[in-house]
């Protein structure tokens, strides 16, 4: 779900909107805080303009971390890079929210 809701540019609120549920639920359910019901499945479907079975079957995001470099050193400053570049892009999408 998130990243079906990451490709179309959505916030939270704009799928609950499109749902006709609360972001706060949209967020707790992406968490892994909520399981929704049938029926809330079906509401987010009906969100993304979708039919529920290819909510259902599309596919998941993967977290794909990097393997670090085997020296300490190396790894640390491979980490903090990484990180940096996290930041970096919630920066910019959080400037682009803001317009």
């Amino acid at each position: 779900m998130i990243s079906l809701r990451a490709e179309r540019g959505w916030s939270q609120e704009e799928l609950g909107a499109r749902s006709g549920l609360t972001y706060k639920f949209i967020g707790e359910v992406e968490r892994g805080q909520k399981n929704p019901s049938l029926e809330s499945l079906g509401a987010i479907a009906r969100g993304f303009g979708m039919d529920i079975v290819d909510l259902l079957s599309a596919p998941r995001a993967r977290e794909s971390y990097p393997r670090l470099g085997e020296d300490p050193l190396v790894a640390v400053r491979e980490a903090r890079d990484s990180l940096d570049r996290v930041l970096f892009q919630a920066g910019k999408s959080g400037r682009r929210r803001k317009k």
